[in-house]
């Protein structure tokens, strides 16, 4: 990731509350190689093992209208209360993307995505307050699907509806029980087996951390499937991250996510051809189709 790509990222990075389940080391946001290996069927039994540092994975694309800026959160474990297959599995990455005009003055987030349970849904934002706060995301205990947060209510925004508060304010605090205060910091902090910890986090790149290493079958990834996209086809690539427990290769890589109701052909849009994602799903024709910076073409 160029420093281009770097420093769009930092500036807008967001905050994130994470709620904490029966399980609390199972919410804690960290990297795939928390365990300092880059095994993906051993991160379900090395979660008790190892200490868990804040990390956000990011991605940076630009068109002539546009910044998208996707930040993914991943978790060792998808958990329940009981598991069971395809409730349950090992590995965890959802993602939310900041949607940015660039033509605006001063420009403006002008949509949030965030990805739960593949569904990927769009909110247009009407905060003017966006402008000097990071936007919050209430991140789910368990199942970890990203939505929208109301700093009054400390609740998820689920309808795809005009966002009219989910930036922080400045003297917004967190509970005492059950949740995690994510912020973007120069550290990665550790998570302590405790609720109510504000901790933050560093950014690392898809690009170099994860898309790198696609060819890494099967100790990495699996389940290799032909993308073959509207636009751009980049041939084969994984479709899971590798894992075992409960559900084999459940988790999905951000190449490999659609919405629930999109055809395959349209798997890896959000990520590989965002402006298009964005321009089919909102018909917002003023989203320009023209990258000026896209590591991945």
């Amino acid at each position: 990731m160029t420093n281009h790509g770097s420093s769009i990222a930092l500036e807008w990075a967001p905050v994130f509350y994470q709620k904490i389940g029966h399980k609390p080391r199972a919410d804690a946001i960290t990297r795939f190689d928390y365990d300092g290996d880059w095994i993906g069927e051993n991160n379900w039994e090395h979660l008790d093992d190892f200490e868990l540092p804040a990390y956000v994975y990011f991605d940076v694309k630009e068109t002539k209208s546009h910044y998208f800026i996707m930040y993914a959160l991943f978790h060792p474990r998808d958990y329940a209360r009981i598991c069971f297959p395809i409730i349950c599995h090992e590995n965890d990455l959802e993602a939310v993307t900041l949607v940015i005009n660039k033509l605006t003055r001063p420009i403006k987030i002008e949509y949030v995505q965030s990805l739960a349970h593949d569904r990927i849904r769009t909110f247009p934002v009407e905060d003017i307050n966006c402008d000097s706060s990071p936007i919050i995301f209430f991140v789910e205990p368990g199942g970890h699907g990203i939505h929208p947060l109301n700093p009054d209510k400390l609740s998820p925004e689920k309808k795809e509806l005009p966002l009219k508060k989910v930036c922080t304010l400045k003297n917004t605090t967190i509970p005492e029980k059950k949740w995690l205060k994510y912020h973007i910091g120069s550290s990665s902090d550790l998570f302590l087996d405790s609720s109510g910890q504000v901790l933050s986090y560093q950014l690392l790149p898809i690009q170099t951390e994860l898309w790198s290493r696609k060819k890494e079958l099967p100790i990495t990834f699996s389940n290799p499937y032909n993308n073959e996209g509207v636009r751009f086809q980049w041939g084969i690539l994984p479709k899971s991250f590798s894992g075992k427990k409960f559900t084999q290769g459940r988790a999905r890589p951000p190449w490999a996510w659609k919405d629930l109701f999109d055809s395959e052909k349209h798997r890896g849009e959000w990520f590989l051809d965002p402006a298009l994602f964005l321009q089919r799903t909102t018909n917002n024709k003023r989203v320009s189709l023209s990258y000026v910076f896209h590591e991945y073409l």
